[in-house]
């Protein structure tokens, strides 16, 4: 496999990560690992791998993996996706960090299995919220596409996204205004992704 370090980050083959996760990669190296983001870590994997685990199943071929600080994107042949395949793929990493939850939970109840059914439920519904680039968001778009053109369908996403953003920026900024400033990046970064 050709693996190259690039100004845009490590690329090797079809995955690529940016350069803000190689330093985290690094700084968690140095610093050691905690409970908590290795749960995060690990709940973040399985969401990343129900998606990529849904393309396999339905025969959507995945070009690109790119990891990034907030997760991963995946870039899929187009051309072979219909708007139910869509859905399917955008549902699936929510829906499995979902039911992780109950069946880790079932079977251990020690501080990593919560830390991680804690981290899976945050994380599966966050990503059910349907702001871009967000699960959620491409979950609306696949289902507008099964009723509707494709031009509709990238209208209404984008408007619901659009709402989706005004409506979390306000506990964003309440946040923020609390000293908590994550929702706020991560708020004002799902906007940058849409432009």
């Amino acid at each position: 496999m050709n693996v190259r370090l690039t100004r845009n980050g490590l690329l090797a083959g079809p995955i690529s990560a940016s350069p803000e996760v190689l330093f985290a990669g690094a700084l968690l190296l140095y610093l050691g690992t905690d409970p908590v983001l290795t749960a995060c870590l690990a709940a973040a994997a399985v969401h990343e791998s129900s998606h990529l685990f849904a393309c396999r199943i339905l025969g959507v071929r995945v070009l690109h993996l790119r990891l990034t600080l907030l997760g991963a994107v995946l870039e899929t042949d187009s051309r072979c996706r219909s708007g139910v395949e869509e859905l399917l793929v955008a549902l699936a990493g929510p829906l499995v960090n979902l039911a992780s939850v109950p069946v880790s939970l079932g079977i251990s109840h020690s501080e990593g299995t919560a830390l991680f059914a804690g981290a899976s439920l945050l994380l599966g519904l966050f990503n059910l919220l349907p702001v871009a680039p967000l699960d959620g968001s491409r979950a609306v778009h696949g289902l507008c596409s099964v009723r509707g053109p494709l031009e509709r369908a990238d209208e209404l996403t984008h408007r619901i996204s659009f709402v989706g953003r005004c409506i979390l920026a306000v506990p964003a900024a309440v946040l923020a205004v609390l000293g908590n400033w994550s929702l706020l990046l991560v708020t004002a970064w799902m906007a940058l992704q849409q432009r």
